[in-house]
């Protein structure tokens, strides 16, 4: 029967016969049926797999294509599921193709009455012909296995069948030389293939990769990388660029560690080096952020019980936790996310709602401002989507009830999840509730101090929350902290207070934190082609489901067990792929709560670099903080959001051009349409280069209320800048209203 390839995020069934392009119209009837009636044909046995290929004719009347193909879909296989890995290019002639008189201006429009003049004139006319390459056939190669003839079946857009006689290598006069020229050619149209299938997104590019990888080391073929040799690629990423790609999860990351994971002759280096020494902090920061002069301003109570390295996103009641848990849920739960608005969803706030054992329930939305009357988010990172070192704590109000409630919860979850433990464990001298599964799916700390309670995935935290209960630094007791309240108040009723301290943001690019986050996402690349391998596997009736197997036939390379902390993927019993050290993929060990003993010389290399650079550019991580408060609108169902956000102390130097351009604060403002919905004003330097101008000065811009273009469902590049320019923005300057025309890409004269 027909074999297919359906292609989800699971990757199933990989070894199928599949062929993408588009169909091509055959102008010439004529040469079509010679070309059907002599069409070249050839089968090759060999092992593990045969080589064939044939040409198949395009119909005439067939869909427009350029040479390439593309957008052709067809299922190439046979009535025994013996061919694999199709592919085909596209066969073209030149030929003198006659212009379309209504193509040309002025002809074909429906000008002039039947027989008049106007009409005499066009038919009188004779349209240029041009001389293009048409698509004609296409030549289908693959492989099979077995040594019988081979019934080849295609289908969709193309319908053909023909019966190839194989033949025998063994018996030829040229010997092997067939069946290596044959497979020669079948790579290449592979390889060639497979890039423009990348280069069109189709895809995940982990698909082409894996079977590039794959198939060179199995066929002993040339390993091909996506990118064609010669082409012209990106410059090597920055420092700072690096850096930040790995803090944020940059997807260009994680395509180079899987580059790396799938190249020949790429073993993991020996970790045999000491953890290198982190960057050189200034201590300017500590000293200039002395503390303010007079009365301390107001600290809310639950910031004394912060360890001073964390992440603080404060929410100052229930309610506001509930709505801002119900917006981000829009969002996948997770920054990146939103900001690339993927498809995908990654689920986060799900998967760590199950990882923390806790869960919003209809209850306690209605009932949780009795019970808790502060709460804040804490942690030491904000990698969500893989397992992130993240703690909630709570200013109950009730503690007892609320401990309770806890811990009848937590029970409920141990005994509906399958493997789970609820244990109760000594940290810092102290019993803590630990509920946890094998596989990191549930990982929940639990303690309570006071009236103060702590739920969070790392051992780490807990530790650091009780130090700090004993006595140790608190946020609330930093300078920088103390400073930020005098300006943005705890009496102006944030319903977000975000506020990420110099302490946190060191701790991102610390050498434990880089080089594990390099490790983990090497780790999920490994699951991900383990995956990816043993479906294909499985495809070819092949069930290897042990690494050592897939590695013996061919599906895994040769250093693929390899990797500078030990771990490797290990398969559960539910058939799913997890990291032998940090868990399932979505539930990894929190970063803070591994362990680096030793590192590789490349990975003490790179870091090295990363030091240097903070060291000597950056030396200090300048205190983020954000606001966000909410004000009903003039309608029940309206809510204005406002935010505000600082960076203090600014050192522009640090943040190159974008520093550079921004003016000194001043109590400056504009007011703006209140029917904007968004707007903002900006201070610019004068002679920093955006705009000419001897003397400082404003620009303010707003986005007027409306329904925005979705530009992702608008098809062409011209199309999709003029439905930008169709957004209600505009953008305006002062005192010299005019400065706006100098702006770089004409960006005033567009929106102004």
């Amino acid at each position: 029967m027909m074999l297919r390839l359906l292609f989800l995020l699971s990757f199933v069934c990989l070894g199928t016969p599949f062929a993408y392009g588009q169909l091509g119209p055959v102008v010439n009837p004529t040469q079509a049926a010679a070309l059907q009636s002599a069409a070249q044909q050839a089968a090759v046995s060999g092992e593990p797999f045969g080589v064939f290929s044939l040409d198949v004719p395009l119909p005439a009347g067939g869909q427009a294509t350029d040479a390439a193909g593309n957008g052709l879909n067809i299922l190439v296989g046979d009535s025994a599921g013996r061919v694999y890995f199709p592919t085909y290019e596209v066969i073209t002639s030149r030929q003198l193709v006659p212009a379309q008189a209504g193509n040309r201006p002025g002809l074909g429009l429906g000008i002039g009455r039947p027989g008049g003049l106007v009409d005499r004139i066009r038919n009188a006319v004779q349209p240029e012909s041009t001389v293009e390459d048409v698509p004609t056939a296409i030549r289908i190669h693959g492989l099979f296995t077995g040594s019988q003839n081979l019934d080849v079946q295609v289908e969709g857009d193309v319908s053909y069948k023909t019966s190839l006689a194989v033949t025998d290598p063994q018996q030829s006069p040229l010997g092997t030389a067939p069946h290596r020229d044959a497979l020669a050619r079948w790579w290449s149209a592979y390889v060639s293939h497979a890039r423009s299938e990348f280069q069109r997104g189709d895809f995940p590019s982990l698909f082409h990769r894996y079977m590039l990888s794959m198939l060179s080391h199995r066929l002993n073929v040339p390993f091909a990388e996506l990118a064609p040799a010669g082409e012209d690629k990106e410059e090597s990423e920055s420092i700072t660029l690096k850096t930040l790609s790995l803090v944020a999860g940059i997807d260009a990351r994680r395509e180079s560690i899987l580059e790396k994971l799938l190249s020949p002759n790429a073993p993991a280096d020996l970790a045999s080096q000491p953890l290198p020494p982190p960057p050189a902090w200034s201590e300017d920061l500590r000293l200039q952020a002395k503390r303010p002069v007079g009365a301390l301003p107001e600290i809310e109570p639950i910031a004394t019980r912060v360890p001073p390295e964390c992440l603080y996103l404060r929410f100052g009641s229930f309610r506001n936790y509930v709505w801002f848990q119900e917006m981000g849920e829009r969002f996948g739960g997770d920054l990146a996310q939103a900001i690339k608005m993927r498809g995908f969803n990654a689920e986060a706030t799900a998967r760590m709602e199950k990882m923390l054992a806790t869960k919003l329930t209809t209850v306690a939305k209605m009932f949780g401002d009795q019970l808790v009357q502060d709460m804040a988010l804490i942690g030491t990172d904000l990698y969500v989507k893989e397992g992130a070192s993240l703690g909630v704590i709570l200013h109950a109000t009730n503690p007892a009830l609320l401990i309770t409630t806890t811990q009848s919860e937590r029970k409920r979850a141990a005994a509906e999840t399958p493997n789970a433990q609820l244990q109760t464990v000594q940290i810092g001298g102290r019993d803590v509730s630990l509920l946890s599964t094998p596989d990191n799916r549930i990982r929940s700390f639990f303690v309570a101090d006071g009236n103060f309670l702590l739920v969070t995935t790392s051992e780490h935290i807990v530790a650091r929350f009780l130090q700090v209960a004993g006595g140790d630094e608190s946020l609330a007791g930093t300078p920088e902290f103390q400073w930020t309240r005098q300006w943005m108040p705890a009496a102006q009723d944030y319903s977000v207070f975000a506020y990420f301290s110099p302490r946190f943001l060191q701790e991102l690019v610390s050498p434990k934190h880089q080089i594990e986050l390099s490790r983990r996402l090497e780790a999920l690349g490994r699951i991900e082609i383990a995956t990816v391998a043993s479906q294909a596997a499985k495809a070819e009736g092949l069930p290897s489901q042990s690494l050592l197997q897939l590695q013996a036939e061919g599906f895994l390379p040769e250093d693929f067990l390899e990797s500078a902390d030990g771990s490797r993927p290990i398969l559960t019993r539910d058939g799913q792929w997890i990291d032998s050290i940090r868990g399932a993929r979505g539930s990894f060990l929190p970063i803070a709560d591994t362990q680096i003993a030793q590192v590789t010389a490349s990975e003490a290399s790179e870091y090295e670099e990363t030091a240097n650079f903070f060291s000597e550019q950056w030396q200090q991580m300048d205190p983020m903080v954000f606001g966000l408060r909410r004000f009903r609108g003039p309608e029940a169902d309206h809510e204005t959001v406002a935010v505000e956000g600082y960076i203090a102390p600014f050192d522009a130097d640090k943040y190159g051009w974008i520093g550079k351009q921004l003016g000194a604060p001043t109590m400056t403002r504009f007011r703006q349409p209140e029917s904007d919905l968004v707007s903002a004003q900006v201070h610019m330097r004068a002679g920093a280069g955006l705009a000419s101008s001897d003397s400082d000065y404003y620009l303010l811009g707003g986005l007027k209320d409306a329904r925005l273009p979705e530009l992702d469902k608008v098809d062409g590049l011209l199309n999709k800048f003029t439905a930008f320019a169709s957004v209600p923005i505009y953008i305006g300057a002062w005192p010299k209203p005019d400065l706006v025309e100098s702006l770089p890409l004409g960006i005033g004269r567009n929106f102004s």
